[in-house]
């Protein structure tokens, strides 16, 4: 299979319907790809099973912040404080999912805003993050929520996202460095407590 086949079929897993937008590495969609028809048969005889494919694309645009271009991060601590500035004053009003994409050094390259949720929850969907990690190059990905309760205890939904998102990004070579989750007081981080 050649890579811009596989890219297309990671883009075709993303039919977004809506622009998001931040400081650092923002995903939103372009226009549909034009369609491919993709069906090399055997031995030169069609097989029947080409398809056509329409799909919109995740770009990465890396933008100059306050927050790219920082030291490698080197603890939680260092982590935490970032996700804090970044996730800003929605911290006790809104849930807010952040994926931030670092080089093999662990320096921020970018981040991107997945959702904002209520008061009690947020939507992540793991072949965002796995197809935005890919495109920003990324050797890791630290993830992190907040709990607008000010409870730092992860829930069952917090435990299983972060298994599906290890289990999807070790298949394509990038590592899930940490999952923390933010308090106005606190945070709590799945790589200290040996659960990643």
């Amino acid at each position: 299979m050649k890579a811009e086949h596989l890219l297309l079929g990671l883009g075709a897993l993303l039919l977004l319907g809506r622009r998001q937008s931040g400081i650092g590495a923002v995903a939103y969609p372009t226009g549909a790809l034009p369609p491919v028809i993709d069906d090399p048969g055997i031995n030169g005889k069609a097989t029947g099973s080409g398809t056509i494919v329409r799909s919109r694309e995740i770009n990465l645009r890396m933008k100059n912040g306050p927050f790219i271009g920082e030291d490698s991060f080197k603890s939680a601590d260092d982590s935490a404080a970032f996700l804090k500035r970044v996730i800003g004053r929605r911290m006790q009003v809104q849930e807010v999912f952040v994926a931030v994409f670092l080089n093999y050094a662990n320096r921020p390259i970018g981040y991107m805003i997945m959702s904002v949720g209520g008061i009690s929850g947020t939507v992540v969907d793991p072949p965002i993050i796995a197809v935005a990690a890919l495109k920003s190059l990324a050797s890791g990905v630290i993830v992190s929520h907040n709990h607008p309760s000010g409870n730092l205890r992860p829930s069952q939904a917090d435990m299983d996202i972060t298994k599906k998102l290890n289990t999807a990004l070790s298949a394509l070579n990038i590592r899930l460095l940490d999952h923390i989750i933010v308090t106005a007081n606190g945070y709590y981080s799945f790589a200290n407590e040996g659960m990643i």
